[in-house]
């Protein structure tokens, strides 16, 4: 039915294989034409993709060799419309001249005629017209095809199959045509065929090598598959033939780390141009990391140390001994008027703030390899567990890992402009604080930290905020007494206790251009950073320590006036 439509509108269809169909032009139209001639010459000035319309005398041209002419002009899109005496050809204006030679040459009455196809190898079709007629046009070769014979030999170049042309001639003049051909392609190397390279790899690993190529070479070998197969195969079959192709294109031998490729010869060059791209030392990263542990104790004590009873004192001038106590003082009925026995402590407020690196590990790793640095302490865990014959419980001792991990992996980019590298950096990091336990069942907070961030050559990424806060407060106060506002603390005692704990981490990576040079430069400077005992370093310790005095103190008083 689509056929029939199709049909009635202009639009007729070709079977080229048992799964594909082609649409071709059934009615002759002559739309979208910029030249209407029966003059040949006309069309030797126009572009080659003008289109025209050229009409000719017919003789002596019979069913057979219009059926002839008919199939070729289908595939090579050009409209023909034979008449009674007249023959209409519309196309562009290469293949319109081309076809309005063909016709003219099969219309002659010539004795001993023939057609012939020849399929070309490895020359196209188009190439191998140019270099037959290139043949005639010599002294030496005229003669040879046929020209002295005043029986020129007709060539056509298939547009559509690019390695199919038609020979109109002699026999003799075909067959030395073919022979010439023949000759000129047995000297040219065929860019198709395979050959076999063998390549040992310097720097990177053959079995990542090969992966690359074995994704890279499917797309040059398509084009040349296009070039090559003038049908269309099922899509399912081309599959099939490229997947075994390429699987066997790429021979790893892990013995001698090398790789042995089976490819095209035309594809071979530019394989070779990426194998040198793509083998090249892997840049190395040197990463230094950092732990600081800020720590901040605070301890408050206010009022009297000693409220609670049980302590003997004694006069030390005449060794009298005195109930035990303030408590017994006031509770006792004794006329005596001496002072009670009792310790007076009075503390201000202590703030200790202590900064320590916990740990600084360095490590050298290749570009996109993770490095793992683990800082972790193996305990003992009870688990319970419950016997399944005597159903009674059992405790069992396992070893567990805990503290702080690093996972970092570096990516290197180094600008071709200006040469300046860049490292993305992924981090993954771990930190385990173990609460202890009498029950060796420890309580363990876990953070986590994942991230990714990009950095210049030697910046360092520092990664804060894990902060830890452990809050105690105790009162103790005599009753009545310690309730008065303003007086009321020299009759209590106030204990109170905060920590801190906040880490810090500080990640710097640099990239290794030359390993060795590079990795003693780099060890140099950092030897170089050591203060020593310089008067500098010894002024700077001196002003930290008078200021940690005084902001003490200015505490303290703040917490004795509140």
């Amino acid at each position: 039915l689509i056929e029939m439509i199709l049909k009635e509108n202009g639009v007729g269809v070709k079977q080229l294989n048992p799964f594909v169909k082609q649409l071709v032009r059934a009615r002759l139209s002559f739309a979208n034409v910029a030249l209407l001639t029966n003059c040949l010459e006309d069309l030797k000035h126009l572009d080659k993709a003008t289109r025209v319309a050229f009409i000719m005398p017919l003789k002596n041209l019979d069913s057979k060799k219009q059926r002839f002419i008919e199939s070729l002009a289908i595939n090579d899109n050009v409209n023909l419309q034979i008449f009674e005496k007249e023959v209409a050809i519309v196309g562009d204006s290469e293949k319109v001249v081309d076809y309005a030679k063909l016709i003219d040459f099969l219309s002659q009455e010539m004795t001993k005629m023939h057609v012939e196809t020849i399929v070309t190898k490895k020359l196209t079709a188009k190439e191998a017209k140019e270099f037959l007629e290139l043949m005639s046009l010599t002294p030496k070769s005229s003669t040879y095809l046929g020209a002295a014979s005043g029986q020129q030999l007709r060539i056509l170049a298939s547009f559509q199959f690019k390695h199919l042309l038609v020979l109109c001639g002699m026999e003799k003049e075909i067959a030395q045509a073919r022979k010439i051909l023949e000759e000129m392609e047995e000297k040219i190397e065929d860019p198709v065929e395979k050959t076999i390279f063998w390549y040992t790899c310097k720097h990177t690993q053959p079995d990542e090598l090969a992966d690359v190529l074995q994704k890279v070479y499917p797309q040059l070998q398509e084009v040349s598959m296009q070039d090559d197969k003038p049908g269309i195969d099922p899509k399912d079959k081309v599959q099939r033939e490229q997947a075994k192709t390429h699987a066997d294109a790429f021979i790893i031998d892990p013995k001698t780390s090398s790789m042995i490729m089976i490819v095209e010869k035309k594809s071979l060059e530019v394989l070779k141009r990426l194998i040198a791209k793509l083998d090249v030392p892997k840049k190395m990263v040197k990463i230094e990391v950092l732990l600081f542990e800020k720590k901040t104790k605070q301890h408050n004590q206010i009022g009297l140390a000693s409220l609670e009873t049980g302590t003997t004192v004694t006069n030390p001038q005449n060794g009298t001994t005195f109930k035990d106590g303030i408590l017994n003082f006031f509770l006792s009925s004794s006329q005596r008027r001496n002072i009670p026995a009792f310790s007076f402590n009075y503390q201000f407020l202590l703030s200790n703030q202590d900064i320590q690196i916990n740990s600084a590990p360095s490590v050298t790793t290749m570009n996109a390899v993770p490095a793992v640095f683990s800082l972790t302490e193996e305990i003992s865990v009870a688990v319970e567990e419950e016997d399944a014959k005597s159903k009674k419980t059992k405790t069992r001792y396992e070893r567990a890992n805990f503290g702080t991990t690093l996972k970092i992996t570096p990516n290197v980019n180094i600008s071709e402009e200006d040469q300046t590298g860049y490292i993305t950096l992924e981090t993954d990091i771990s930190f385990d604080t173990i609460n202890s336990n009498e029950d060796n069942k420890p309580d363990v907070s876990k953070k986590h930290i994942e991230n990714q961030v990009r950095i210049q050559d030697g910046q360092t990424l520092i990664i804060g905020g894990l902060r830890q806060k452990d809050f105690s407060k105790h009162t103790g106060k005599i009753p009545f007494l310690g309730d008065i506002p303003g007086i009321g603390k020299l009759f209590g005692n106030i204990k109170s206790s905060n920590n801190e704990t906040e880490m810090f981490v500080f990640i710097t990576p640099r990239i290794l251009y030359d390993p060795i040079n590079d990795l003693k430069k780099i060890q140099k400077e950092e030897l170089q950073k050591r203060p020593g005992d310089v008067p500098e370093f010894i002024q700077q310790l001196e002003s930290a320590r008078k200021n940690l005095k005084q902001k003490q103190f200015e505490k303290s008083m703040q917490l004795l006036l509140q």
